[in-house]
This record gives structure tokens, sequence and C-alpha cells, in this order.
């Protein structure tokens, strides 16, 4: 939930043309014309405002919404405002460690009749949980004639059915996160039809397109049992491998279909055969196994926007390495974000209860998967109390702008950038990041 002061709203704009011809007159002659999501300046009046002439002092930003009326922010007086702050677009990223083969290089050090642990410190970043240390672990001891493989399958194995307990897990299906095996095999792709995979499933069918179900490279050879299979890619090496554990039936004229060692982790879905690639038993080099992120289920008020963080630690490993190849970061204008705040916000507009049971219909102008940039204007509303003395109420406007170059930004005369770095211009003491709007919109 987004920290306010006194009071926020937001406004979301969409990548649209502005209106023609509106400036200088009343904001009133063009609402039913102007384009859902089109945003646009007035005065107190509601005299659009032309950035190529006089401004007025106070202003408001208004933007269509989808039942044809404008939602307005509350007036702006130019002189309070402390600053104007635009952040583009960025997308987020997700955690994702390696142990032992990362992809490129790297290995799991074999140890025989040892017990290797893995610790995964988990994060949390809930009210709930926020003064608690969770542990999740996978554990695993090796033979007397250990293997890379063996290891990793065990670890794997222990992960996964640790993790599986998870509260996201069983509420939603959702692996916050998930666990695979990566290896420096060199693969090849197949060479038969799609490649069917379902979640939880250690089953695999494998369609032909004539004679060639379960064939790899080129037709020249087919799957049999100890070779791995890597899903997602024929070659790259960061994919996930599983273990041809038995071939269960066809092959050749008919859809073959394989046992693997582990249940399939990933989505359930029909891959390309040329996207799915096949490491035979006397190619398979160094095992590594891979933690991956994945956001935790939305559905806001309730379950608000976010993504897993965890600290990856192993115990008696000998030479093996973790490597942190990606962080988690919340990036900037996420529609989920942007939807959340949008939410928290409509209570300031006198929709208080928000989170009750059953759930309220909410409106949303927030477009799924949408990106935004996001413009910040925080002002002041400023009055005289009853005694005489000055209050000061600070307040922050956001404007959400899906990304893009729409005329409604950068309009030589309406524009939103536009017209915002002309109050830039003519107020200098406003603090801001020095940018082109409509163009850090677009970025």
């Amino acid at each position: 939930m987004q920290k306010e002061r006194n009071i926020g709203e937001i406004l979301i704009v969409n990548d649209v043309a502005a209106t023609a011809g509106m400036e200088t007159n009343n904001v009133d002659g063009y609402i039913s014309s102007m384009n859902t999501g089109e945003a646009v300046v007035v005065s107190p009046a509601g005299v659009v405002v032309d950035a190529t002439g006089t401004l007025p002092a106070q202003f408001k930003i208004g933007t269509k919404l989808t039942d044809g009326t404008i939602q307005w922010t509350d007036l702006i007086d130019a002189a309070s405002i402390k600053s104007i702050y635009t952040k583009r677009y960025a997308a987020a990223t997700l955690q994702k460690d390696y142990i032992g083969y990362n992809g490129t290089s790297g290995d799991i050090d074999v140890i025989n009749s040892n017990m290797y642990y893995i610790r995964l410190y988990i994060q949390d970043n809930d009210g709930y949980t926020f003064n608690s240390q969770k542990v999740k672990w996978g554990v695993y001891t090796s033979d007397a004639s250990a293997t890379q493989a063996e290891i990793a399958y065990g670890l794997t194995a222990s992960l996964i059915g640790n993790l599986s307990r998870e509260p996201e897990k069983l509420k939603s299906g959702i692996d916050v996160i998930s666990v695979n095996r990566v290896n420096s095999g060199t693969s090849t792709a197949t060479s038969g039809g799609a490649v069917t995979v379902t979640k939880g499933s250690k089953y695999v069918s494998i369609a032909g397109t004539g004679a060639d179900a379960g064939k790899y490279n080129g037709d020249a050879a087919t799957i049999v049992a100890g070779d791995y299979i890597r899903f997602g890619h024929a070659t790259t090496t960061t994919y996930p491998v599983y273990k041809v554990a038995r071939v269960v039936s066809g092959g050749g004229a008919t859809t073959m279909v394989v046992e693997l060692d582990i249940a399939y982790q990933g989505t359930s879905e029909a891959i390309a055969a040329a996207n799915v690639g096949v490491v035979p038993i006397a190619d398979i080099g160094d095992f590594g196994i891979v933690l991956s992120g994945t956001a935790y289920s939305y559905d806001p008020p309730k379950f608000g926007y976010m993504l897993p963080r965890w600290e990856t630690t192993i115990q008696d490993f000998g030479d093996t390495t973790v490597t942190n190849s990606v962080s988690t970061d919340e990036g900037n204008g996420d529609w989920r974000w942007v939807k959340e705040l949008e939410q928290q916000f409509l209570g300031n507009e006198g929709n208080y209860y928000r989170a009750q049971v059953p759930s309220p219909t909410f409106r949303s102008e927030v477009t799924t998967s949408g990106q935004y940039a996001v413009i910040v204007i925080e002002h002041e509303d400023v009055m005289t109390g009853n005694l005489g003395n000055t209050e000061k109420s600070l307040k922050q406007t956001y404007i959400a702008c899906v990304k893009g170059d729409g005329t409604t930004y950068s309009d030589a005369n309406t524009g939103l950038g536009t017209t915002l770095n002309a109050y830039l211009t003519a107020y200098s003491g406003i603090k801001s990041n020095g940018v082109t709007i409509a163009t850090e919109i677009d970025a």
C-alpha cells in the first residue's frame, strides 16, 4: 500500500490522440468527443489551458473515464507545487539463484556419503510475518558412489516437497519459489510434433508429424530412458531439464508418452517441438539447481502487488557456489501496482470499505498487463483557519500514463506533458528531474 500524506489521488491516462482545437475553449463542449483516457488541463472556470499562452495560476487535470465522464483532480495552485517528477516505465524483475552450474560455468561438487543442506531464508513482506524468519530447506545425503545427477535430483525433490506446503501453493497453486535443474550438456531439438506437459504431472506426450514421435536431432535419434529433456528452448542451458525415467508407450508413428523423474514444475501447455531439446545420456554435463521467483496471487485489496525475496545459503557443498543471477525489483508502473493504488485512493472518494466480503465492485481504468509511466505532483492545499492562521495540507497527485507517444501527452497546445513542462518553466521553484515529460512517458 502506498503511503499517503494527508490525501492522494490518481488519474489513469491512455496513449491516445488529443482532441483538436480545445485550447482556450470551455471543456464542456468537447467531453463527448474526447477519447477514453484522454487527459486535459483546465482553469478553475473549465477553460482548456493553452501551453503556449498565459497559464492560469490554478488548474485541474482531468481524464475521460470509460463511462464517458471526466475524473478531475483537486484544484492545484501552481505556486503551491513543491515538485513534479516523472518516472518512466520499468519492468519488474524476479529473483533467480543458481546452485552449482549457472548456465555458463560451475557444478555441484561431488562428495560421497555427505549431507548436502540448502536453506532459503524467506523475506516476508506482509504485515503478519514481518517480525518472523521463515526458513525453507532442501537436504540430501549422497551414497558411496555419488554423482552430480543424483545429488541434483535429491535436492530438487526435497525442495519441491518442502515448498509444496506453502500457503500460496495451497491457496492458489502458485510456486512462489519454483525449483528446477539445469545442465551444461549439449541438446538438440525434437523433430516431431508438439510436446504436451501438465503442471504437477510426470507424464509427457510427444506427438509426431508422421513417423517421428519421440525423435530428435532431425529424426536421427529417439528418446530413451536416461536422456534429459530440456523444456522451453532447444539448446539454451539456463532452461530446466528433466530425466526420462522410462518410455511408457509409443514412438515413431504413434504419440510417445514418457515418464519424468520429477513432476513437471512449469505451466501446463503444448510446447512446439523446436523449443524442446534432448540431452542424450552420453552428453550429460554439469548440474545446477535454479530457484526462480514468481509473483504472489493478485486480488486487491485483499492480496496486493507482492514479489518474493529470499536468501539462498548452502552447507557442506564443498566448492559449489551460489550465483545470485537476478534480484527482485518491483520496477515502476507495473499495472498491478497502479491498480492497487487506484483502489486505495477510491477511499478518498468515499469508498471506505474496500476489503469487505463479498468484495464490492470497483471502478478501474487500468489495463491488465499495461505499462505505465508515472507523474507525481506534490502540492499544498493552503487555507486560512478560524483564528486567521494558515493551514497547509500536503497532497500527492499521481498520473499513471500508458507508455507511448500519444498526442494527449505531447500536443503543442494541450498535451499533458507539454502543459506541465510549461508550468515548470514558468514557476522556477518547482523541483523536477529536468526531463521532457512526454518523452519520458514514451521511453
